[in-house]
């Protein structure tokens, strides 16, 4: 698959998804590790689970940063070229380099594979994702469709109702 911002927009939001779950999935896999670690005998130990708070503290913000972009792409899912969606994918293109780094470590430490980790970000599909939606040439479009102001972003679906009220 090349990385061209000629892929249709449709395409390109399938590659976020489908990076995003495979993200979620590594993180399960290190999650899991790190559990593990935390058991004496069958049983949570504290002393194991105090030894884990700085995995802890990464999984955390690695599991938040997952779901912010999970969140972004799935608001952003009904326009796929719409502007909310577009800044959806440019988040997940960054989500997945944060969410590699957060995770190598704690990944390193628990003994676990971090080949899934690294696909995320050197692959065919990442590096479409990138050149499309999360470059510096992309980047610098939405920074300028944003400054237009000719787009409505972050909309939210009102019932008839709340739409008569707004107007």
């Amino acid at each position: 698959m090349p990385a061209s911002p000629s892929v249709p927009p449709a395409e390109r939001h399938a590659v976020a998804q489908s990076l995003l779950d495979r993200a979620e999935s590594a993180f399960d896999t290190v999650l899991q590790a790190v559990a593990r670690r935390c058991l004496r005998d069958g049983r949570l130990d504290g002393e194991r689970l105090d030894a884990q708070q700085p995995a802890a503290f990464e999984l955390a913000w690695a599991r938040a940063e997952l779901a912010a972009a999970r969140a972004a792409l799935q608001a952003g899912a009904a326009t796929v070229e719409g502007l909310d969606a577009r800044l959806a994918r440019a988040f997940v293109a960054e989500a997945l380099g944060n969410v590699r780094q957060r995770l190598e470590a704690v990944a390193d430490e628990a003994e676990v594979d971090g080949q899934p980790l690294q696909a995320l970000t050197v692959g065919a599909e990442s590096r479409l994702l990138r050149a499309a939606d999360g470059g510096h040439a992309a980047l610098a479009e939405l920074g300028r469709a944003l400054l237009d102001g000719l787009h409505e972003i972050g909309a939210v679906a009102l019932d008839d109702e709340l739409v008569m009220a707004q107007d």
